[in-house]
Parts: C-alpha cells; structure tokens; sequence
C-alpha cells in the first residue's frame, strides 16, 4: 500500500460543485468522478492507518466498510437534499460501522475537516458506569485528562447536560460534575486542506489514534 491516499484539488473541488448543484441528475453524472475523488482515498486513507496502528499493537481498524454513505436520509427531515457534502468514516475496535462507541471518526469536507475520537451522544445507561467512576475516582479522570492536555488536546464540553443527571444529584457540587454532566466524552481538531492534498492527513489521523487510548479505554467500563 502506498503512503499516499491521493486526495487532490478535485476532492474538493466536487464536494463545492455538489454543494451547489445538490441533486440527483447532477450526482448521477459525476458518480465516477466522486469514486475517484473522494470514496477510493478515503478507503486508503482508513486502510493505512489501521496498518500502521494494528503493527503498534492498537486494534482499531477501518476501510471501505467503515465509510459512510454519501446519501442523506430524508425520511424526517423538512431538508430534502439528497447527498451529504462530505465523506466520512471510521476507525473501531471491531472493524464495524455500527459500533459507535470508543471510536476514531475522519470526515473531509470543503473547508478541509474534522478528525474526532471517543464517545459520541452516549444513553443515559451506557453513561452511568462512566459517571460512577468519574464519582469514585476522581483521580483517574484527571490522569486521563492530563494525558490529554500534554498532546495539546482537550475533552469537549459542548455536549453536557444543563443539570446533574438523575441519581447523581449529590454530586453537584464536585469537582468532577461539569464531567458527569456530560453526554459526550470527545476530542477533536480540524486539519486544513494541505494535509489532505500533501498525506500528512494519514499522520494526523494516526497521531490521534494514538493519543486518545486513555481516553477510549477510559470508556470501556461497565457495572
């Protein structure tokens, strides 16, 4: 496998065009283009990382089936545009699209991207053992949080509840609430355009893999 993905001025020449020609006659008559444009670097892109990760012992995997589909699903929304204007995917632990949580995400689009890892939009039940562990031990919270911040990153606390959960109520007043309060544990960055026209994207991507173990092994409790 080469060490490029061979994203180029098209990729994001066609995410502009699609934007402002959102339809399907119009989508029908570049699909090839988008293919080359976009779906094929994208599968690299996820199939190098996983290489390089798996061989450093960090199994997170992802390829053409990690992907997402560039179709929107419109069925409950007043926005009937058919296509999405970015491509997206995933690295997981499995392998598997379907798996949400402990995740690395890629999403390029017109202004460049997003690159995000960790637990999005968890349930209340997946997010009570996390909160009970924030609760009893403080300290690992904040090593993990730490280890953050030493590679420039930072937990997002866009995603938080206005109040304390049910049944944490008593805990208003720790340190630790504005985490408990959280319905996301995420992290992210946005690489411009360069780094997905010169590969240094695969890097990035790689980088924060790297980085946010603590973080993705932070969610794996249960009980």
């Amino acid at each position: 496998m080469g060490s490029h993905p061979e994203f180029t001025t098209d990729s994001f020449a066609f995410l502009e065009e699609l934007a402002a020609n959102n339809e399907r006659e119009w989508y029908k008559a570049n699909r090839e283009r988008h293919r080359e444009a976009l779906e094929d670097p994208f599968a690299r892109l996820l199939g190098q990382a996983t290489e390089i990760l798996t061989a450093e012992g960090i199994e997170l995997y992802g390829g053409k089936r990690t992907m997402f589909r560039i179709q929107r699903d419109t069925r409950f929304s007043k926005d009937k545009t058919p296509y999405k204007t970015t491509t997206s995917g995933m690295l997981t632990p499995s392998g598997d699209k379907k798996e949400m949580g402990g995740i690395v995400y890629a999403q390029i689009d017109a202004e460049g991207g997003f690159l995000g890892a960790g637990y999005y939009n968890l349930s209340p039940k997946a997010l009570g053992p996390i909160r009970r562990r924030m609760i009893a031990e403080p300290e690992g919270l904040q090593q993990m949080l730490d280890h953050l911040r030493r590679h420039g990153r930072e937990l997002s606390m866009d995603m938080a509840l206005r109040t304390m959960p049910r049944g944490f109520e008593a805990h208003k007043d720790s340190e630790v609430a504005p985490y408990v309060r959280l319905k996301s544990l995420l992290t992210s960055e946005k690489p411009g355009r360069e780094a997905w026209l010169d590969g240094s994207i695969v890097e990035r991507l790689v980088s924060m893999a790297r980085e946010v173990q603590p973080l993705l092994a932070y969610g794996r409790v249960s009980g």
